[in-house]
């Protein structure tokens, strides 16, 4: 507000403002934030007011005095007048490059900003009357705050690039339709010859920044081939490594077993050879028979740790092949039971058999009999005097069969276990200084896994150990088959559990 004089206040009904002042009459809109003065253009007859000489009626006409006269008026019908005041624009005018002078142009047509012309002034006016500006216009631009025009002027310069829009208004005019709007369009293309040499810099550039990316590319692939040649190499090189230590300590354990385990029972059979010649000489007939029952029992021992150790350095070596044959267990459990019946006599061990004769296996025939054979030899060896084996066959749940060896020995420990689940060669003495080799519990486990089955190894619930190892059972109506599979899968160290 344009300082002044305010004699007198009075509020309408709508809560504006109402003001004689030394500059006419005063209008003030405290929710919009607008003001205005009324004098002798707008039907005012009277610019100067007296002190305190103000009144408003109960239908909210309003009293004024001044000078010279009362002023009477309905606010309502004042504001009713200012509506309706249509914006147009009078004259535009533009300002060249390197010029201080604006050439007017009387179209509204060509509202654009270019470099050649990077200003341009606007003048805006009311319909009635055009020629007119007014001071009570505001406008905004884009989405700026709207912003009153000092004599209906505006100039325009230093637009971002693009579209703009533009309104203009009354101060008091709200109506959308009395609003004017118009669009604004900056365009600042460079000279030719700039544009000619940006486009040449740009295309070189383009070029040398995809034949850097190619080269690049090209030379990251290369990388990556020659790292993966070089990962693949040493991979193998390891892996050779590995099968030489492998194959290394497989021969150093052969020859370890062949220089220790295979000499005594050898041995023990020299020594007997002699004594049978000896007893032949003297033909003492009865000492002889039990001397052969020794030699048989010797024997029939090493058979089995001859085996043994003809399969375990086969699996060392990734030889074994199993061949699947339909077979019913009862069969190879008596034969074995039978193989080791002087050792349990000599201990006078009974070995009791629950195993049906109907339970059925389809699978390798010799890789059972060697399973069976190591935990009824380990039963045996591991058994005290008088004591009792039991060897139970059961079907269990996903159709397995469950095959148990329980005896009542000296036991396994946690400990003991842990070290077999490792896979390392653990034999220990039995209770009268037995020995082994310590490959009949590795070896078993290892063709249990390739039988689709496991083996399982807990302290027996008084004293002992329970050994028990399951396989499938053969589906029902099946035929006889043979099919050779080579086996060379690595041995997982779960294959034997508590």
């Amino acid at each position: 507000i344009k300082p002044t004089n305010i004699y007198s206040l009075e509020l309408d009904n709508n809560e504006n403002i109402w003001a004689g002042t030394s500059q006419g009459l005063l209008y003030i809109n405290r929710t919009k934030k607008i003001s205005k003065y009324y004098s002798y253009t707008d039907g005012v007859g009277q610019t100067d007011f007296n002190y305190q000489s103000s009144h408003k009626t109960n239908d909210g006409t309003m009293y004024f005095g001044g000078n010279r006269r009362l002023v009477r008026f309905n606010p309502k019908k004042i504001l009713e007048a200012d509506k309706g005041l249509k914006v147009n624009i009078v004259e535009t005018a533009h300002r060249k490059r390197n010029e201080k002078v604006f050439i007017t142009n009387h179209t509204s047509k060509n509202l654009n900003l270019t470099v050649e012309k990077p200003e341009l002034k606007l003048t805006f006016g009311l319909e009635n009357p055009l020629e007119k500006a007014s001071n009570d216009l505001v406008y905004q631009l884009d989405d700026s705050k709207w912003t009153k025009l000092e004599n209906g002027e505006l100039t325009l310069k230093e637009l971002e690039t693009g579209l703009h829009y533009l309104r203009v208004k009354h101060i008091f005019n709200d109506d959308r339709a009395d609003i004017l709007e118009t669009t604004i369009r900056a365009r600042y293309p460079l000279p030719g010859s700039i544009l000619r040499w940006l486009i040449i810099i740009v295309f070189f550039s383009l070029i040398f920044y995809l034949s850097t990316l190619l080269k690049s590319k090209r030379l990251e692939a290369a990388n990556l081939k020659l790292e993966k040649q070089v990962k693949l190499r040493t991979k193998e090189i390891n892996q050779t490594n590995l099968d030489l230590k492998k194959s290394n300590e497989t021969k150093d354990k052969i020859f370890s077993v062949l220089a220790h385990d295979l000499r005594s029972p050898i041995n023990n059979l020299l020594n007997l050879t002699d004594n049978v010649n000896f007893l032949i000489e003297k033909q003492r007939f009865d000492e002889l028979q039990q001397i052969g029952k020794s030699i048989q029992k010797k024997t029939n021992h090493l058979k089995s740790l001859i085996d043994n150790i003809l399969h375990w350095s086969l699996q060392q070596q990734d030889k074994t092949f199993l061949v699947d044959n339909k077979f019913k267990i009862i069969g190879p459990i008596n034969s074995t039971i039978k193989l080791f019946s002087s050792l349990a006599e000599e201990k006078n061990l009974t070995i009791n058999l629950d195993v049906s004769e109907d339970h059925t296996l389809v699978t390798d025939y010799s890789a059972f009999e060697i399973i069976l054979r190591n935990l009824i030899y380990n039963a045996i060896k591991y058994s005290y005097h008088g004591g009792t084996i039991n060897v139970i066959s059961e079907v269990i749940v996903n159709k397995k069969l469950r095959i148990s060896v329980i005896d009542e020995g000296v036991g396994i420990t946690k400990e003991q276990i842990a070290v077999i689940k490792e896979g390392n060669y653990h034999s220990t003495l039995g209770p009268y200084k037995e020995k082994g080799t310590g490959i009949g519990l590795t070896l078993s486990k290892y063709f249990a896994f390739e039988m689709n089955g496991h083996i399982y190894l807990s302290p027996n619930s008084s004293r002992g150990c329970k050994a028990i190892f399951t396989l499938p059972l053969a589906p029902s109506g099946s035929e006889h088959s043979e099919s050779d599979t080579s086996v060379s899968r690595k041995l997982p160290q779960q294959s034997i559990d508590q």
